[in-house]
């Protein structure tokens, strides 16, 4: 395998959950990272052993005093809860949008390039659900940072294992499942964490606009066996 001139550091927040730890096992494997920073308030699981992974304990409600670490090329944000697990509407919009914006903008200061944002299907500013108008509203803020390459990915119902039940999450998937064969609903198609993961690298890798919006149905193309580095 050709190495990757000019490897780069990637920098990612919410890797603990779903499509983060997918994430991570991409980035580990791909040649054009040749460090992967993970900032968490826990460490991922003992599996996760690597040479170019970093893992710094992070405290989002204080992140000025990480600033010295939040070094890098590329930002991949997977930050995500839902209300059952923030307890509030508030709480949900400081892990949702406070957080990702206040550390991308630290990463922008400190020379970050490129930005990537884990969003959901149907996300807008002025959505009558909340979550979406969340989603759009930090898709918004986030785009005015200003990156030189920003991606928006859009996925539908996430599937994969999780360590708690998402009761909303696992109804949408058997019933969008059901329906993918209609024309409408099929852009809604359950999407696996790995797939998600797997497009993102590869788009990121060869984007060249400023901003990328990569929606369910772009994503789906992605599909192949899936990577193990373990």
């Amino acid at each position: 395998m050709k190495t990757a001139t000019n490897p780069k550091r990637a920098l990612v927040i919410g890797a603990t959950g779903l499509v983060g730890q997918s994430l991570i096992t991409q980035l580990l494997a791909d040649e054009h990272y040749c460090q992967v920073i993970n900032f968490s308030r826990s460490d991922l699981p003992a599996n996760f052993t690597h040479n170019k992974l970093v893992q710094i304990k992070t405290d989002f409600d204080h992140l000025e005093a990480h600033v010295q670490d939040i070094v890098g090329d590329t930002l991949f944000c997977c930050l995500g809860t839902t209300i059952k697990h923030a307890g509030s509407q508030q709480a949900m919009i400081r892990v949702d949008q406070t957080y990702p914006v206040e550390f991308a903008t630290l990463a922008k200061l400190n020379g970050a390039t490129r930005l990537v944002f884990i969003s959901s299907i149907g996300a807008k500013v002025g959505a009558s659900s909340f979550y979406l108008n969340l989603k759009g509203e930090t898709e918004h803020q986030l785009l005015q940072l200003g990156f030189d390459h920003s991606l928006i990915v859009r996925p539908s119902v996430l599937v994969g294992p999780r360590p708690e039940k998402r009761i909303g999450e696992t109804f949408g998937k058997y019933v969008l499942t059901a329906l993918q064969f209609i024309p409408f609903i099929s852009q809604y198609k359950p999407i696996t964490a790995d797939t998600v993961s797997r497009a993102v690298c590869q788009i990121i890798a060869d984007q060249k606009q400023s901003v990328t919006i990569a929606e369910n149905r772009r994503l789906q193309s992605f599909k192949n066996p899936k990577i193990r580095i373990f």
